[in-house]
């Protein structure tokens, strides 16, 4: 069984596979043989002898170079960077590891606007002394009611965190036919889509966990923004089409609403013309809120265990 590996990033080290992490995928997987690759190039001559590829991306004429390929694998939690025509034998599979990280970087981003951390240092750095804005305006995390727009395996690793902090959570999913959490209870709940804008007016905090497809598409426009409270925060670690990035930057510059912490948009790079960077009340990342040293030790425990499956080894 021959697995072709070639993980390389622009944006972070951690998303570049090193020789010591393929020796600790080979580990894992005693008995396939894997192959890395270092360039494009390298992973084309890979690809007639594999029967799985590991890759960021991948190009639809590769296909005709890999007449045993049957799965194809990326560490990416969405699959919205493969605009590829799948084989009938082929399998394209993304990864679920992405939530113990991605929750970390969602708590930082709540405790900052309920103890107005980011906003305090942002004020001080202009020689303000805004001792009594701040503290008039810095709430309690616990007991505060944070709402999940997708509900999946990143919006429950957000709740479970959330929980930790003493947070009501209400998470909201297409399909609602699961099982509930054993870490949620009995204040919680899990509510159908349908039920988006009944909840918004009860949220302090409205984290968005969706990926990108035609039903996520500006799913909180300016009517949903209208509907949140305004002591309401929003953050969207998900797919940056969830936003409509217009309405939104109108709710913030009117005080419709607190705040918004972004880590994904519309458009990436976001463009220095976005109003959504000269906001004061608007926190921004670079898409990066799942970046950590480990992140791919993470993805190659658990690729190497869903392999095992696939070929039923111990």
């Amino acid at each position: 069984m021959n697995i072709a590996v070639w993980l390389e990033s622009p944006y972070s080290s951690c998303w570049t596979i090193t020789p010591a992490q393929i020796e600790y995928m080979k580990s894992r997987i005693p008995g396939a043989q894997v192959q890395h690759a270092r360039s494009s190039e390298e992973f084309v001559e890979l690809l007639p002898q594999a029967e799985t590829a590991v890759s960021w991306f991948f190009e639809q004429e590769w296909f005709d170079r890999a007449p045993l390929l049957r799965y194809m694998v990326t560490p990416a939690a969405g699959l919205d960077y493969f605009s590829v025509e799948l084989p009938p034998q082929v399998q394209l599979k993304n990864s679920r590891f992405q939530g113990r990280i991605i929750s970390e970087s969602v708590m930082g981003m709540l405790l900052s606007q309920s103890r107005r951390v980011a906003e305090s240092a942002e004020r001080m750095r202009r020689e303000e002394w805004p001792r009594v804005e701040i503290t008039n305006r810095m709430r309690r995390l616990s007991g505060s009611h944070v709402v999940i727009l997708g509900f999946g395996n990143i919006g429950s690793w957000i709740a479970r965190r959330a929980k930790l902090f003493g947070c009501k959570v209400t998470g909201i999913k297409r399909n609602i036919d699961a099982p509930t959490p054993d870490f949620l209870t009995h204040e919680d709940r899990i509510e159908p889509v349908t039920r988006l804008k009944s909840i918004l007016s009860t949220a302090d905090h409205l984290v968005l966990a969706l990926p990108r497809s035609p039903q996520t598409h500006h799913i909180i426009g300016r009517r949903e923004l209208e509907e949140l409270p305004n002591r309401a925060a929003l953050y969207n670690v998900g797919r940056g089409n969830a936003v409509d990035e217009a309405a939104l930057a109108a709710a913030l510059g009117s005080g419709r609403i607190d705040a918004a912490y972004l880590d994904v948009f519309e458009k990436e790079p976001l463009p220095q013309s976005s109003p959504l960077r000269r906001l004061s009340n608007c926190y921004l990342m670079p898409h990066s809120s799942a970046a950590a040293p480990d992140y791919l030790d993470l993805f190659i425990d658990e690729f190497s265990a869903r392999y095992r499956r696939w070929h039923k080894h111990p």
